[in-house]
């Protein structure tokens, strides 16, 4: 009965991060269709901006009630949240969408690895390690924009930072506030960059503000939302390790959607990020029930010297 109740409380916050990874990469290649149109910084801003105002809407939060420590944290976390934006749409202009998710997602395992305590522990970042690898094509780097494999880099650096700023966020902030917040000073660094680059009109478009509203909800509101839920309810280290699948369903979605064929190499790559997640998971759940056992049985010691001390005879 224990372990299916463990397996029931954990499926849902499982479930959003599946909803996050799918909408996430959903808007990616939605947002790729985009970037002739609009620009890069152009179609970013769109994301942000309409991601903001559906949230503020939503949230309502109240900016005067937030202490100076709850401002300096989601002022990083809006900061870091544009710069993994911009940079990830940057290069998946560059370099393919799926290519561009492995080489990011090298953040997110890394928090898990930072955040590993047991040696044993680092058997599935490591194995998720070994999984994006297989599924780049580092084989073909020649080929590859170095300028895009670059930017790359500084969106895995972005999005291991916006798991840490997220967590702590959600701990500083009722509801979510602390994500409309952090999405709003997003757009506004966006909006700088977006008028100082020039060229405001392109995204003015009746087809470009469309397709940018749906990529808005797909790429940013519900990922971001469902990230902010579950941050507050499973550690950073569980939930990078689950984040996983993400260059996996970036493979499938680009299989099913733009018709790429998968090699023997890509699905032996995907089984190794899957296995990874559910270890990984699987890890973790057991580790805090070994923590709720052992504070259990130390409970339980420690009433028995009390009832024992209680039955001794006192001396005279």
């Amino acid at each position: 009965m224990t372990g299916s109740s463990n397996l029931s409380t954990r499926l849902p916050w499982i479930g959003l991060v599946l909803l996050s990874m799918l909408s996430l990469q959903t808007g990616t290649v939605l947002a790729k269709t985009l970037f002739a149109a609009g620009g890069v910084i152009g179609v970013t801003f769109l994301r942000s901006a309409f991601s903001a105002v559906v949230l503020w809407a939503l949230t309502r939060p109240r900016p005067r009630t937030y202490s100076a420590r709850q401002w300096g944290v989601v002022l990083l976390l809006g900061v870091v949240t544009a710069t993994m934006n911009l940079t990830l749409y940057g290069a998946a202009a560059r370099i393919p969408v799926g290519t561009a998710t492995a080489v990011g997602f090298l953040g997110p395992i890394t928090v898990a690895v930072v955040r590993t305590r047991r040696s044993g522990q680092l058997v599935w970042p490591a194995l998720a390690y070994a999984g994006v690898l297989l599924l780049s094509p580092v084989g073909d780097l020649a080929d590859i924009d170095p300028l895009g494999l670059l930017i790359a880099v500084v969106n895995a650096v972005c999005w291991g930072l916006y798991i840490v700023l997220t967590a702590r966020t959600g701990a500083l902030f009722p509801r979510a506030d602390g994500l409309a917040l952090s999405t709003a000073i997003g757009a506004a660094v966006l909006l700088v960059l977006f008028v100082s680059a020039g060229e405001p009109g392109r995204i003015l478009d009746g087809r470009v503000l469309l397709l940018g509203f749906v990529m808005a909800m797909t790429g940013t509101a519900i990922p971001y939302a469902s990230d902010y839920a579950v941050l507050r309810r499973i550690p950073q280290r569980s939930y990078g390790i689950l984040l996983s699948l993400e260059p996996a369903v970036a493979a499938v979605l680009a299989w099913v959607g733009l018709g790429e064929a998968l090699g023997g190499g890509e699905i032996l790559a995907m089984g190794m990020i899957v296995a990874a997640a559910a270890g990984g998971a699987w890890q973790a759940g057991a580790g805090r029930r070994r923590r709720a056992d052992d504070q259990t049985s130390r409970r339980s010691r420690r009433r028995s010297r009390v009832a024992a001390e209680r039955l001794r005879p006192s001396s005279r």
